[in-house]
C-alpha cells in the first residue's frame, strides 16, 4: 500500500474541488460495527510543526504529532491491478479551523493551550440499549465506550499496531504437535520444563503431543524456547537449553497459538474494586455460554480452546490452530467486572445480596446454572449503568442523553482527556440536529448532507458565527441486505438484476457531490486486502431486464407488475428511523424498480426493531451500513453457520455458500499477510457475485463543529476522532490550567 506523507509546499498542490481541499502530493512516499447507510469520508490535510502541544491528555497511547486517516477516493487502476489501496493521508489538528489557517507566508498559527474543564455534547443518531458491548454491538456502542472504557490492548492511531493499555505487555508463541513423544525436558503448556502433555487435538497420528513456546525451524529441527509465563516481557526469559525436535517427528507447528497477556498492578474500576486475571477470564467466558445474546461477537472467540488465570495478574490463551486475529480480538476483549457479573465470584454476594439471598432462600446449597448466569449476563442493571475502567465515568443515562464526567481514579491521568463532561445527546432527525447545533444545544454534528455542507446552511451567519465545517473519509460502507429465505431474493439471478437497477453514479454525482466511493467488498478500502480490480456494478436496466425474464419473472397479466407463479414482484425496503440517507437513496431505488415492474414499499423502523427484525429475518430487504476494522474476518457475516436466524450473529441474509465457508475459513488460519489478502479478494469476488447485498457507497462524513473547541484531528479508526483529544484553549470561562478540580 502507498503511504504518503503530504506538507504544504514543495511536497504537496493544494487544490479545491466542489468546496472541498484535497491536497494532492508532489513529492516521494513516506514509510470495521453498524451503522445506516449514509456515513464515511476523509479529510487530507498537511503537517504542522505546532500541532503536538495539544496531544498529551487527549491519547490513550502516546500519540504522534500526525495520525493517518482514512482515505481520499483514488483512481480505479488498470484492468488487471489484482490490489491498489487508496494513500493513507495525515491531518493536522484543527486543519478546518478557521482561526488555524494558513497565513501569507502559509504558515499555519500555532494552537492555543489546552485547558482543563468544561463539557463538550455531540450528537448521536441512536442510543444503544446497554452499553454491554458483549451484547450491543452498534458502533454507537463501541463509540461512547472509547471514552469511558478500556481493553487489554488498543491500535495505534498512526501505526494500526497494538500498544499496551491494561495490558503492560504480551507474549505470543507457538504450538508443535508432535507425532510422537520427545524427550521429557519438553515444555508442556503452562511453559514450564517437565514432560510433555496431550493436547486436545487429533491428527493422522492420533492424540497428539503439544510443546509450547518461540519456535524457529533450520530446515532439519525446529528449535523451540519455553518462556516463563510469570515474567512480563518474557523474550529474555526465555529456557537456557533450547529444545529441537526433528521435522520429521512434527504433525504440524501453528503459529501464535498461545498468546499470555501481562496486566497491569495499578487498575480498578469504577466502583473501587481491583481490576485483575479473573475479570478476564469471566469476560471471556461469557462467550461459551449459549444463554447469553452475544451470537453477534461469538465467532470471534470460539476458536479458543481455553483461557488460564495463572496469577492475579497473568492469563493466558490458547489455540488449536493459527487464527490471523487471535492476538487482535483478545486484546479488544469487552471487560467485564466479575465481583458484580460472576455468580461464583467470592465477592459477588456482596454487590448484589438481594439476588444471592432470594436464591438461597429458596435452595440453601444453590449454586449457579450456566442458563442462570447468562440471564444475569443478559438483564444486569449495569449494562445501563456501567462500572468501567476509563477516566470517564456514566452519570446520567435517559431518554434524551448519556453523560459521564471525568473519573479521578483512572489508572492513566495523562491520557485521560480535558473536558470534564461528555454528553452525547439523542436527536434522531437530521434537521433537528441542525438546528440544534445553531441554537448551541450541540458542539458536534458529525452527519450533514452534502446539500447542507455545500449549500445555505453551511454558508449561513447563524452557522459561520458559531460553527465551522470540514470532512473526512472512514472505512463505513452502507449496503442493502436481500433475505435469501424469501421468494424471489433466494435467485442469484434476481439479486444480480437487482443490483444492477440503483443508479449508482446519479446517487454519487447528485447526492454525494462525487464525495464518495462506490465499493465492491466488505473489507475497508483503506485495506491492502481490499480488491480494486473488482469492476463495481453499473445502473444498466436492460441487463437487469433480461436477468429477471430468465429467472421468470415479467408481467404475464398486464398490470405492470412482474410476476411469478401467481405472485407479483413487490416487498419491503426495511430503514432505520431518522437516516435521511437512507430515505433519499431507498426512494431513488424504489423509483428505478417501479420502472421495471417492480413495487417495493420503504417502512421506517426505530433502531432497535429495526436491529431485532434483521436479527430474526423478519424482513426482504434491509438498508444498513457497517463500521468494518482495518481487516475484516466475514466469518459472521457470510459463513453458513450463522445463516439460520435461531443462530443469531450477522449473517442476515441466509447466505450459504460451501466455496465461501471454505475460503473463510482458509483466511482465518492463514498468518502470512500477502497469501491472507490473496485469499479475502476471492473471496469478495465470489460473494459480489453472489450479491447477498447490494454494495453501495463509503461516502465523505461532513460534519459541523463549534468554533469554541479547539484539537479535532480526523484519525485512521473509528469513530476516526478522539473527544480525549478536544479542548477549550486557555482563559475560556469554566476553565482552569490543572487537572485537579
Amino acid at each position: 500500500m502507498s503511504i504518503r506523507t503530504l506538507a504544504l509546499g514543495a511536497a504537496a498542490l493544494a487544490v479545491v474541488v466542489g468546496g472541498l481541499l484535497l491536497i494532492v502530493p508532489r513529492g516521494p512516499a513516506s514509510p470495521q460495527t453498524p451503522i445506516a447507510p449514509g456515513a464515511p469520508g476523509a479529510p487530507v490535510t498537511a503537517a504542522s510543526a505546532s500541532t503536538a502541544t495539544s496531544l498529551a491528555p487527549g491519547a490513550r497511547v502516546s500519540p504522534p504529532t500526525q495520525a493517518p486517516t482514512s482515505t481520499r477516493p483514488p483512481e480505479r487502476p488498470a484492468e488487471g491491478v489484482a490490489s491498489q489501496a487508496p494513500e493513507l493521508v495525515p491531518t493536522d489538528i484543527d486543519f478546518f479551523h478557521p482561526a488555524h489557517q494558513p497565513g501569507p507566508d502559509g504558515k499555519r498559527p500555532a494552537l492555543p493551550t489546552p485547558a482543563y474543564g468544561g463539557r463538550v455534547i455531540v450528537r448521536t443518531d441512536l442510543m444503544p440499549p446497554s452499553l454491554n458491548y458483549a451484547l450491543d454491538g452498534a458502533a454507537v456502542t463501541r463509540r461512547i465506550l472509547y471514552e469511558v472504557h478500556e481493553t487489554l490492548a488498543v491500535a495505534d492511531f498512526a501505526t494500526g499496531e497494538l500498544a499496551p493499555d491494561l495490558a503492560a505487555s504480551w507474549d505470543v508463541e507457538d504450538s508443535l504437535f508432535l507425532k510422537r513423544t520427545v524427550s521429557p525436558g519438553a515444555a508442556d503448556e503452562t511453559g514450564a520444563a517437565g514432560e510433555t502433555r496431550a493436547a486436545d487435538q487429533t491428527g493422522a497420528a492420533g492424540a497428539l503431543e503439544r510443546l509450547v513456546g518461540v519456535v524457529t525451524c533450520d530446515g532439519e529441527h525446529y528449535e523451540l524456547r519455553a518462556r516463563d509465563p510469570h515474567a512480563p516481557g518474557a523474550g529474555a526469559n526465555a529456557t537456557a537449553t533450547p529444545i529441537r525436535v526433528p521435522v520429521a517427528d512434527v504433525q504440524s507447528l501453528e503459529r501464535g497459538t498461545v498468546i499470555t497477556f501481562h496486566l497491569r498492578r495499578d487498575v480498578h474500576w469504577q466502583d473501587g474494586e481491583p481490576f485483575d486475571a479473573s475479570d478476564v477470564a469471566f469476560s471471556f467466558s461469557i462467550y461459551s455460554n449459549p444463554r447469553v445474546r452475544c451470537d453477534n461477537k461469538r465467532s470471534n472467540y470460539d476458536k479458543v480452546r481455553s483461557c488460564e488465570v495463572l496469577d492475579p495478574y497473568t492469563v493466558r490463551f490458547t489455540l488449536d490452530q493459527a487464527q490471523f486475529k487471535a492476538l487482535g480480538n483478545l486484546a479488544d476483549l469487552f471487560l467485564l467486572p466479575a465481583h458484580r457479573y460472576d455468580l461464583s465470584d467470592p465477592d459477588h454476594a456482596r454487590f448484589d445480596p438481594e439476588y444471592v439471598a432470594s436464591k438461597r432462600a429458596a435452595n440453601p446449597s444453590w449454586t449457579p446454572t450456566a442458563d442462570e448466569q447468562g440471564d444475569y449476563v443478559n438483564e444486569h442493571p449495569n449494562n445501563r449503568t456501567p462500572i468501567g475502567l476509563g477516566p470517564y465515568r456514566v452519570t446520567q443515562w435517559n431518554k434524551d442523553f448519556l453523560e459521564a464526567e471525568r473519573w479521578d481514579g483512572y489508572f492513566a491521568p495523562e491520557q485521560g482527556g480535558w473536558f470534564d463532561t461528555i454528553r452525547w445527546r439523542l436527536i434522531e432527525n437530521d434537521n433537528t440536529a441542525n438546528e440544534a447545533l445553531l441554537a448551541g444545544e450541540i458542539d458536534f454534528n458529525e452527519r450533514l448532507r452534502a446539500d447542507e455542507y455545500f449549500g445555505e446552511f453551511t454558508q449561513s451567519k447563524a452557522f459561520t458565527d458559531r460553527c465551522y465545517k470540514g470532512y473526512l473519509y472512514a472505512d463505513a460502507y452502507g449496503f442493502v441486505a436481500w433475505n435469501l429465505a424469501r421468494k424471489p431474493f433466494a435467485d442469484v439471478r434476481v439479486r444480480q438484476a437487482l443490483g444492477r437497477l440503483f443508479d449508482y453514479q446519479g446517487v454519487r454525482t447528485n447526492y454525494y457531490r462525487d464525495q464518495a466511493i462506490q465499493v465492491t467488498g466488505v473489507q475497508p478500502v483503506s485495506s491492502p486486502a481490499y480488491d480494486w480490480s473488482l469492476e463495481p456494478l453499473t445502473f444498466d436496466p436492460q441487463r437487469a431486464d433480461e436477468l429477471l425474464t430468465e429467472a421468470g419473472w415479467y408481467d404475464r397479466d398486464g398490470d405492470g407488475l412482474r410476476d411469478k407463479d401467481g405472485e407479483a414482484f413487490e416487498f419491503e425496503i426495511t430503514i432505520n428511523t431518522g437516516s435521511k440517507t437512507s430515505e433519499v437513496l431507498m426512494a431513488r431505488f424504489q423509483e428505478e424498480l417501479a420502472k421495471q415492474g417492480i413495487r417495493a414499499h420503504i417502512t421506517a423502523n426505530e433502531w432497535s426493531l429495526f436491529q431485532e427484525r434483521c436479527v430474526r429475518r423478519d424482513f426482504d430487504a434491509a438498508a444498513r451500513g457497517w463500521v468494518p476494522p482495518p481487516e475484516v474476518d466475514p466469518d459472521s457475516l457470510f459463513h453458513s453457520r450463522w445463516a439460520k436466524p435461531e443462530v443469531g450473529g450477522s449473517n442476515f441474509c441466509g447466505f450459504a455458500d460451501p466455496e465461501v465457508d471454505r475460503l473463510i475459513e482458509a483466511g482465518q488460519r492463514e498468518i502470512d499477510d500477502a497469501e491472507r489478502y490473496a485469499i479475502w479478494r476471492e473471496l469478495g469476488r465470489r460473494i459480489y457475485a453472489a450479491q447477498p447485498y447490494v454494495f453501495l457507497f463509503n461516502p465523505a462524513r461532513k460534519f459541523g463543529l463549534n468554533k469554541s473547541i479547539r484539537g479535532f484531528q480526523a484519525l485512521r479508526f473509528d469513530p476516526n476522532y478522539q473527544l480525549r483529544r478536544w479542548y477549550f484553549p486557555a482563559g475560556t470561562p469554566g476553565t482552569r490550567a490543572t487537572r485537579a478540580r
